[in-house]
């Protein structure tokens, strides 16, 4: 659908993304984008202009944007089939005749004479 795919894919590159990422490739600057992976040691990371993180490796970065990923699912999946359920609920439903006022209304017919005050 139009929101789903681009998620899931967006997300599955993400846990690609987070596990290739290292010092190597960003730099002094992989704890400004995975702030949780900045080094724990305060001084390390002063010395990488960032706030000191918990040390996470790459391994456990990418398990926990794969987590992520799950924990998305498992709420998405169940409120959406809620959501269509309630959806094709009869109430839900159109009208019959589209642009009909006698759906809603007591149209006179020609036959009904009408009653003119004056």
């Amino acid at each position: 659908n139009l929101h789903g795919m681009p998620g899931i894919l967006g997300a599955l590159i993400s846990v690609i993304a987070s596990a290739a990422a290292s010092e190597g490739v960003y730099g002094s600057g992989l704890g400004v984008v995975f702030p949780r992976r900045a080094p724990s040691d305060p001084a390390r990371a002063a010395l990488d202009g960032v706030d000191p993180g918990i040390g996470r490796s790459a391994s456990s970065q990418a398990e926990i944007q794969l987590a992520t990923l799950g924990v998305t699912l498992l709420i998405a999946i169940p409120t959406g089939a809620l959501t269509g359920y309630i959806i094709k609920r009869p109430f839900f439903e159109p009208p019959t005749q589209l642009f009909s006022d006698s759906i809603y209304w007591e149209i006179p017919t020609e036959d009904d004479e009408a009653v003119v005050d004056l």
